[in-house]
């Protein structure tokens, strides 16, 4: 006996079983059609008569963990059935962009974000989390009144009550087979830890899938030969690496949760080496304590990809985003919380907008939110509204006609980045603003509407909200993009980045210059405390010149001091000048800036700092610059 007992909610699932046991060598001891008043007496059934594991799904699985003991095998529908099934209700229903509700157990699915998007339909999702939720979540369902409703048997039960259209919630071969291979595994997981001496290897080489065992801590133990041959790698070079570092796509705290016993298990798609993969991850259970967990890995196929000559096209063009999240460089917790916000902000497909001075890091942020979107393999545009007439501006960023198309439409199924907003003219904010309301290009004088399908990344280095405040930027385009809104401090905000920055500017041109010189810690120190007005393309400059120009091998405080003085002490702006006389103290800083705001006047000065003007006058004294305010 294996000891794996299979309960299907609907008699044709029972006959796909069925089938797909007459095509595979499963040991199943025993498939059953179960409802769901019975449930829980047909587990204690089979316990009793030696089983060891469950198969079964939805509100059943629910159930039977509830009340018996015995491990679960959750059937998860894969993306390509819940896209059958969406697929299929669109065509019952008989209308444009009908709204469907899904309605089960949040485990049953994967993640279906862009599954409305993609097809074209309103998705209600109805998931409850708990079994005791679930009749609630049926009545809000219910009452939702969706033109179709797909769930279980309970969910079209009472569909059918209210007189909704209802589809179930069926299950193909892909899930069932997915879920008795992962049975199979646990079974023989269960055998290991019991005996302390076999191996899981000897299952997993002769499997037709990809399947990965790890540790509590997310390590690999265990790969199976179809997984090295799906992802190009080999098992003795991925040993004990983390799972999301073999699958970056995947997402590192649901895996966790699994590990941790915080949630029953996790279920993606991905896309990776040109494959569109189903990922599954199960815990192994030993005396209901989680000790490490089975992925196991599908390869799906009919997903539409670029073809060759657009993407030959795309490069040839320069439509490319080419820094990712892990190519940014950044020591500071300021960047920190910039670029997780980022993150998060890629998987939207709204506009995002990002402000910082000059030099910052704008550009390479919105490459990153590019790459890291479902839309990365899509084209990258970017447009420069800044020293653009309004006319060219028009036809940049929506065309004048089909040879001339503009970036909106030649960005389909990608991301156009608008960079300096604050430059583009009311006339244009109206347009662009219609564009990205409405999905759609409408240009004047035509009747001809072109649908839009592309996302928008925008970037201004002066406060929008002030402009908006002088009628120089429109309320509803500002609205409209500052929803999903990123800063980038300034590099004098973030000292470590400063030191981070110039080491590598320095190493570079150290390489391209075929010469060699050492940082000295002081001279780290000079350079770290400047304030650096341009950002990046300021100290990026200084390197090059530091590299080119200097003499001695040690660069030091003295060198550094005499270059910044000769770059920088001569321009019109006076606070440069007096920064660089507070140079050697960072604290000097705010005390600089509050004695030039007020034209040396201590009292106002001292009253901005909330100190007095004796402590002023100590600091100004520690300081060194005492002689630039008598």
């Amino acid at each position: 006996m294996s000891g794996i007992v299979i309960f299907v909610p609907q008699e044709k699932m029972l006959l796909d079983v069925k089938h797909l046991l007459e095509k595979r060598d499963y040991e199943i001891d025993e498939v059953t059609y179960v409802q769901s008043s019975e449930v829980v007496n047909e587990a204690y059934r089979v316990v009793s008569n030696g089983a060891s594991i469950i198969i079964s799904r939805g509100i059943h699985a629910q159930l039977i963990k509830n009340f018996t003991q015995i491990p679960v095998v959750e059937i998860t529908l894969t993306g390509q059935e819940i896209a059958l099934l969406i697929v299929e209700a669109k065509k019952r229903v008989k209308k444009p962009n009908p709204r469907i509700g899904i309605v089960g157990i949040k485990n049953m699915f994967c993640d279906m974000t862009y599954f409305g998007q993609i097809f074209d339909v309103e998705l209600l999702f109805f998931l409850a989390e708990r079994e005791r939720d679930f009749h609630q979540v049926i009545r809000r369902a219910v009452e939702a009144k969706p033109d179709m409703i797909i769930g279980g048997d309970m969910a079209c039960l009472e569909a059918e009550m209210s007189q909704i259209p209802c589809m179930f919630l069926s299950s193909t071969e892909d899930s069932i087979q997915v879920a008795i291979e992962t049975a199979i595994q646990m079974k023989y997981a269960q055998e290991v830890e019991k005996r302390n001496n076999a191996n899981i290897e000897v299952l997993t080489e002769y499997s037709f899938n990809g399947i990965v065992k790890i540790d509590l801590e997310g390590q690999i133990i265990m790969i199976n030969p179809v997984m090295e041959e799906m992802l190009g790698i080999k098992k003795n070079t991925v040993m004990q690496s983390f799972v999301w570092d073999i699958l970056p796509d995947t997402d590192r705290e649901k895996i966790r949760n699994v590990l941790l016993g915080k949630r029953e298990d996790y279920s993606t798609l991905i896309q990776q080496n040109n494959q569109n993969l189903s990922i599954t991850l199960v815990p192994i259970k030993v005396n209901d304590t989680v000790d490490g967990a089975i992925l196991y890995c599908h390869r799906l196929s009919g997903i539409t990809r670029i073809e060759n000559d657009k993407l030959q096209e795309m490069y040839l063009k320069g439509y490319v985003a080419k820094t990712r999240f892990e190519d940014l460089m950044y020591h500071s917790p300021q960047m920190e919380e910039v670029i997780g916000l980022a993150k998060v902000f890629s998987q939207s497909n709204n506009p995002v907008l990002i402000t910082g001075e000059t030099g910052t890091e704008k550009d390479k942020l919105a490459a990153c939110i590019h790459n890291n979107s479902i839309r990365k393999s899509g084209p990258f545009i970017t447009v420069n509204c800044g020293g653009l007439s309004e006319e060219e501006q028009s036809k940049m960023l929506f065309g004048t006609d089909k040879d001339h198309p503009g970036a909106l439409v030649t960005g389909y199924r990608g991301t156009v980045f608008v960079q300096e907003i604050e430059e583009l003219s009311l006339h244009n904010q109206v347009l662009l603003y219609q564009a990205i309301r409405n999905k759609a290009l409408v240009k004047e004088g035509a009747e001809k509407i072109t649908m839009l399908d592309v996302r928008l990344i925008v970037s201004g280095n002066e406060d929008l909200g002030a402009k908006m405040s002088e009628n120089m930027f429109r309320q509803d385009l500002f609205y409209c993009l500052s929803g999903l809104y990123l800063y980038i401090p300034p590099l004098s905000e973030r000292k470590e980045d400063i030191e981070l920055y110039a080491m590598h500017y320095i190493k570079e041109y150290m390489s391209w210059y075929s010469r060699f010189y050492v940082l000295t810690e002081e001279g780290k120190k000079t350079i770290r405390n400047f304030n650096w007005g341009g950002n990046l393309i300021q100290l990026e400059s200084f390197c090059e010149r530091l590299i080119l120009t200097t003499n001695q091998r040690k660069l030091d405080e003295q060198v550094i001091r005499k270059l910044l003085n000769q770059m920088y002490a001569n321009r019109k702006k006076k606070e440069d000048y007096i920064l660089l006389e507070g140079l050697q103290d960072p604290r000097a800083l705010p005390i600089i800036k509050a004695l030039e705001k007020h034209g040396g006047n201590r009292i106002k000065a001292a009253e901005e700092l909330h100190i007095s003007t004796t402590t002023l006058w100590r600091y100004i004294k520690k300081y060194g610059i005492e002689n630039k305010y008598n």
